[in-house]
């Protein structure tokens, strides 16, 4: 989607003094609401992604939006020196980010991780405070060096996890190797509840530096996704019609190559 702008260092640096936000587009309503007062394209409709730099106050746009960067500018280093300007004009201040970057709920969070191929770190409880003092807990060190880009982050009950392999259905901090379509996972590590901020973060800075996932090649992933029958049912209907327009392309191939594979040979 975004031509490597968003993975170029200049603009992960540059981006230090931004609060950037995933979008979760088809799977939240309210904010698919925003999001088409930001940019449609000529259908009219919601696309798929969506870029925009905005004031603070998001009233007003610093940048051209798109479906990515790549509408705004011709390089990442454009982009790069842009957002350093713009930092420049909103200075913001020196207090720390006390608020988990975490996806909306546990499902999408799994989903969200095994796409950019990273772990999930999943801080569980059914109590709400001690979920609150877990949260804030990885909040003060997500954005740390060691850290930063190389998690994903959710808060949520016990029965979201319950399906995971390895689980324990017990409280604590989670880190979740997810399956290559994001529908299942195997636990990584856990760290109890009660354990302290540095125990915290040098497990994960530990698993930071170890845990990886494969690769994966984007068209044998959706052909071996369909052939499985793997398919994610988004929270509001997909109006992009170009993946629409490839979704029936590829089902209509996946139709095809049955009839074939029914014909008996020599037929």
């Amino acid at each position: 989607m975004d031509e490597s702008f968003l993975s170029d260092a200049n603009i992960i640096e540059a981006s230090r003094d931004f609060v950037c936000i995933r979008t979760a587009t088809y799977e939240d309503a309210e904010e698919a609401e925003f999001l088409e007062k930001i940019y449609t394209g000529r259908s009219g409709d919601l696309e798929n992604t969506v870029f925009a730099l905005l004031t603070p106050d998001a009233d007003e746009f610093l940048s051209r939006s798109g479906r990515g960067p790549q509408f705004a500018y011709r390089s990442p280093g454009q982009m790069a020196d842009a957002m350093r300007t713009i930092s420049l004009a909103y200075p913001g201040n020196d207090s720390e980010v006390t608020i988990l970057p975490q996806m909306k709920n546990f499902r999408l969070a799994l989903n969200v991780a095994s796409c950019d191929a990273l772990p999930l770190v999943a801080a569980v409880s059914d109590d709400p405070d001690q979920l609150a003092t877990m949260s804030a807990a990885l909040s003060s060190i997500a954005f740390s060096d060691a850290l930063a880009g190389r998690f994903h982050f959710v808060a949520t009950n016990t029965g979201d996890v319950a399906g995971i392999h390895g689980y324990k259905s017990n409280p604590g901090i989670y880190v979740i190797m997810p399956g290559t379509y994001g529908t299942d996972g195997e636990i990584l590590a856990k760290v109890e509840a009660d354990a302290s901020l540095e125990e915290f973060s040098s497990s994960l800075t530990q698993l930071a530096a170890s845990a990886s996932m494969p690769d994966k090649s984007h068209n044998q992933h959706v052909r071996t996704g369909m052939t499985n029958g793997h398919n994610w049912e988004t929270e509001i209907p997909v109006t992009d019609q170009m993946s629409l327009r490839a979704m029936q392309g590829r089902s209509q191939n996946q139709s095809q190559r049955g009839q074939r594979d029914q014909r008996r040979p020599g037929g």
